[in-house]
């Protein structure tokens, strides 16, 4: 992200940029007051660039185990991301293409000013899979994230990977996740 931000040349530290990591990309251009004239252009570029660098992205420690063990059993995942459909494609295909996620909502899937923090597309998953609030945990690693899952009640884990900053409440990692499911599984 980093270095597609960078190839942007724009006047804005990454560290700003950082900051709103989890909401729509044109959402964290108006938010740094860019030209709205030029959001096309620099979106192009920073997609192109996300592209040719997707063999830089790496996956994060017991991310694998956590899949399998939801797999095994028989828990059902989806994913909703504020990246753009063919970034969020490209990622599954290359680091998890054995996964099943049912559902994969992204800013495109969504009416303009329905990303994230509202929690649209978190509902949009649980509409289409027939969950209740009480069959959902999100898993997020952004601020924007826990907002979306207080939007519509549903149960949060701050994960301890991503690029968010920690808001204040207990980081986990993926094998800190699988412990969370068991105890719950075995309540």
């Amino acid at each position: 992200m980093k270095l597609s931000w960078e190839k942007c040349n724009l006047d804005i530290p990454f560290s700003e940029y950082e900051q709103l990591i989890g909401i729509p990309f044109f959402d964290i251009l108006e938010k740094l007051k860019i030209d709205q004239k030029e959001w096309e252009k620099i979106k192009n570029l920073y997609d192109k660039t996300s592209s040719q660098e997707i063999d830089k992205v790496e996956k994060f420690e017991n991310v694998d185990e956590l899949f399998s063990f939801l797999d095994t059993e028989k828990i059902t995942y989806s994913l909703f991301t504020s990246k753009t459909k063919q970034r969020t494609i490209q990622i599954k295909n290359k680091l998890f293409e054995d996964n099943h996620f049912l559902e994969i909502v992204t800013p495109e899937d969504l009416d303009k000013n329905s990303g994230k923090p509202k929690g649209v597309g978190l509902e949009k998953i649980m509409n289409k899979l027939k969950l209740l609030n009480g069959e959902v945990l999100y898993v997020g690693d952004t601020y924007f994230d826990y907002l979306c899952a207080k939007d519509v009640k549903v149960d949060f884990i701050f994960a301890g990977w991503g690029y968010g900053n920690n808001p204040g409440y207990d980081v986990v990692e993926a094998n800190t996740i699988l412990e969370f499911i068991n105890k719950i599984k075995n309540s």
